[in-house]
């Protein structure tokens, strides 16, 4: 008699499941633990030193924990390129041996790419979703990679010694000010190209200046028709026999 199909969580058996959900509970348990929050919350908690992590300090650039040649690698750098290792990892397990019946790991990959796929499509329509989806989708797995890698035990905790002084070895790389900035580079010039290449130059750049001249004319009306109530405001206090101060 042939068995029954186990039923699967997203993709996963129950057992795996369960296993994977009980692993990110207590590491979202340890790290509120190690946390600045979580230990002014629950005080004497006796956790390893390279776990703890203190409030942080807002520090704009980020710092050097090593140098090829002439230029510095800095512990944001480091842990971004731990966050597209293991992209990249994931995304070749995968996919190394493609089935049309997906094993866990394809098909954890597979939902994840069809949820961002049909919300680029349900949004641009499936024309214009194809084409924003290999830059929306890379950008959205990049950040949601570093902000979840940021969460284990250990970044922003441990400590090497430098020439500069004791720095931390890890440190998310979303908190380097140069990485949202490279972000909206990025997509500003995307963005541009796109409609620029869809509308043609001179109908796409056309969309700005009626804007500008639309938003003008109003600004005029409105201007207007604050001097023509502020004039019949004055007109009825000096009617009233009052007089305005200089």
């Amino acid at each position: 008699m042939p068995k029954a199909p186990q039923k699967k969580i997203i993709g996963l058996s129950k057992p795996v499941f369960i296993a994977s959900l009980i692993i990110v509970l207590a590491l979202s348990i340890v790290s509120l633990l190690a946390g600045a929050i979580g230990r002014s919350i629950i005080k004497n908690v006796s956790l390893p030193s390279w776990i703890i992590v203190d409030q942080p300090r807002p520090e704009l650039p980020a710092e050097a924990i090593a140098h090829i040649g002439g230029i510095a690698i800095t512990n944001t750098m480091l842990t971004a390129w731990i966050s597209i290792v293991v992209l990249a990892v994931f995304f070749f397990l995968a996919t190394r041996r493609m089935k049309l019946v997906p094993g866990r790991l394809q098909a954890v990959a597979e939902s994840i790419i069809d949820h961002l796929f049909s919300f680029c499509t349900d949004i641009a329509g499936e024309k214009n979703g194809r084409k924003f989806f290999p830059l929306m989708a890379t950008i959205f797995l990049f950040v949601i990679t570093n902000a979840w890698m940021n969460l284990i035990p250990g970044y922003g905790s441990i400590l090497i010694d430098t020439h500069e002084g004791a720095v931390i070895l890890f440190r998310g790389a979303n908190t380097d000010i140069n990485f949202p900035l490279v972000l909206a580079v990025v997509s500003f010039v995307m963005v541009e190209y796109w409609g620029l290449r869809t509308l043609g130059v001179f109908h796409y750049l056309s969309k700005f200046f009626n804007q500008y001249f639309e938003n003008t004319v109003h600004t005029q009306a409105f201007i207007t028709d604050f001097e023509c109530r502020g004039g019949a405001i004055t007109g009825l206090l000096h009617r009233g026999g009052q007089r305005l101060p200089d």
